[in-house]
């Protein structure tokens, strides 16, 4: 009877609710990303899946002009390998470009291939923009330990 129900149950996509904070700060340690910065301030700019009353996974932006850094894309592991994170990364690519973001910006240590495969290609670090360099999850990696990667927003892109 349970998978039946399982069944019929669908992922959904939302902004954070208020009192998810440690919910999201939770999923983003068990996938090994960074928590510390993570504020009620910087969730405004996330989305989640949900399956059910569950939240499965997150994906964030940092907004500065019209360029943004894309972070903390987290999947719980028995959601993985079902198309929740290409579905957060094309929708947060919706919000950003809702949000008159142009330019977007990640810098990754283990999600190349992910996001190559989403249309980002790699740039050297040093040629992101001041305004992100700035940001403070960006700065916590240096050329010889992760990616930089890049990817324009065109209206109406995916």
């Amino acid at each position: 009877m349970c998978h039946d129900i399982e069944r019929f149950l669908t992922v959904t996509f939302s902004g954070i609710r208020i009192g998810e904070e440690p919910i999201i700060k939770k999923l983003l340690s068990q996938c090994g990303l960074y928590t510390t910065d993570i504020s009620e301030k910087k969730l405004i700019n996330f989305l989640v899946a949900r399956w059910g009353g569950e939240i499965i996974g997150t994906i964030g932006i940092e907004i500065v002009s019209d360029n943004a850094l894309v972070r903390s894309l987290a999947i719980s592991d028995k959601f993985r390998g079902q198309g929740v994170g290409k579905n957060l990364s094309t929708t947060i690519e919706g919000y950003a470009r809702s949000k008159g973001v142009k330019n977007l910006y990640l810098i990754t240590t283990t999600a190349e291939i992910f996001f190559a495969g989403r249309g980002y290609t790699l740039i050297p670090q040093q040629s992101a923009p001041e305004n992100v360099k700035n940001l403070d999850e960006f700065q916590r990696f240096t050329a010889k330990t992760a990616v930089c990667m890049y990817k324009k927003l065109g209206v109406g892109s995916i």
